[in-house]
């Protein structure tokens, strides 16, 4: 009896070391369909390649439990390849550093990834965006998430978020800061996805911003800060943007530029609530006439003021 015993102990041993074995990959990261726990970067290059491959429509979590490096992503090539409607949502009060040169995040496609309480860092010899959001794609920062310490030296536009025809939303305490741009855009670009065979029918990108975010520390040779392209929109709700700088040439030494035909909308029927612009202030490349910038609320051009969903203040 005291064999069959045994016996019956090894049986369970050996079933429960196989489960063990299906829901821990062989670097302790817990995987399921829809749902991945990294810890290191194999673990995090395998998610990746799982929801790759894992079709249309479907969504996922990937939760990061402890800092590490994730290679560069480079352009054309997208994170999650060409699958499309799929919701990615990474969460971890956690740091992911970038290596190599490239982006850590590239989304389009109706891609929509979800950043929760987690920290990308960049690196001082980048050439790239430490996010691109392309035509059909949304990047939102949420929680305490951040993107910093990125510096793009290429002549492409922006280092911390880059946006092109995609759509970036920031809320709750979220933050952009310390990233600089050769050109345009230290902290946020937003442009438009060219469509060259119609370039009427190229999307313009869209930029909101609320609650208590901040984007601070930024540099570039203009909009250090944000810099929104003609066409584009920035919806301001809430949040703060100071303390950014630009190299000082013709009117582009702002915080926040504007080219010609971008609008600034501090107020709006879909976001409520009040935000504001400090430091140098706004420039509008070619001023606020006709085609150029605009803004919901009506007040005249002024440096070192702040702008809020109430309109300007001294």
């Amino acid at each position: 009896m005291k064999n069959l015993y045994k016996l019956f102990g090894i049986i369970a041993f050996i079933a429960v070391m196989g489960f063990s074995m299906i829901a821990c990959d062989g670097n302790g990261g817990e995987n399921g369909d829809d749902m991945f726990t990294v810890a290191n970067t194999a673990q995090w290059n395998a998610a990746i390649a799982a929801i790759k491959a894992g079709g249309n429509n479907k969504e996922y979590e990937i939760k990061v439990i402890n800092n590490f490096n994730v290679p560069a992503t480079e352009l054309p090539d997208v994170n999650f390849g060409s699958v499309s409607g799929i919701t990615v949502t990474i969460t971890g009060n956690h740091t992911l550093t970038l290596t190599g040169k490239g982006a850590l995040l590239v989304i389009e496609n109706e891609q929509t990834v979800i950043i929760k309480d987690l920290n990308l860092k960049g690196h001082s010899q980048n050439e790239d965006a430490l996010v691109y959001v392309f035509n059909g794609g949304v990047f939102t920062m949420q929680g305490s998430a951040s993107v910093f310490g990125n510096t793009n030296t290429y002549n492409n536009m922006g280092a911390g978020v880059a946006i092109y025809g995609g759509t970036f939303i920031m809320r709750d305490s979220a933050s952009i800061y310390n990233n600089t741009a050769k050109t345009h855009g230290g902290g946020v670009f937003v442009g438009l996805y060219i469509i060259w065979e119609d370039f009427d029918q190229s999307v313009p990108g869209t930029f909101v911003m609320q609650d208590n975010t901040r984007i601070y520390g930024n540099k570039a040779d203009s909009g250090g800060g944000v810099y929104i392209n003609p066409r584009c929109i920035f919806r301001l709700a809430g949040g703060i943007v100071y303390g950014n700088s630009a190299t000082p040439i013709s009117n582009c030494n702002t915080t926040l530029l504007l080219n010609g035909g971008a609008a600034l909308y501090v107020s709006n029927e879909i976001l409520t609530g009040s935000g504001s612009i400090q430091g140098d202030g706004i420039a509008t490349y070619g001023g606020l006439d006709g085609e150029d910038a605009s803004f919901s609320n009506t007040f005249p051009f002024s440096t070192d003021k702040t702008i809020t969903h109430e309109g300007i203040q001294e």
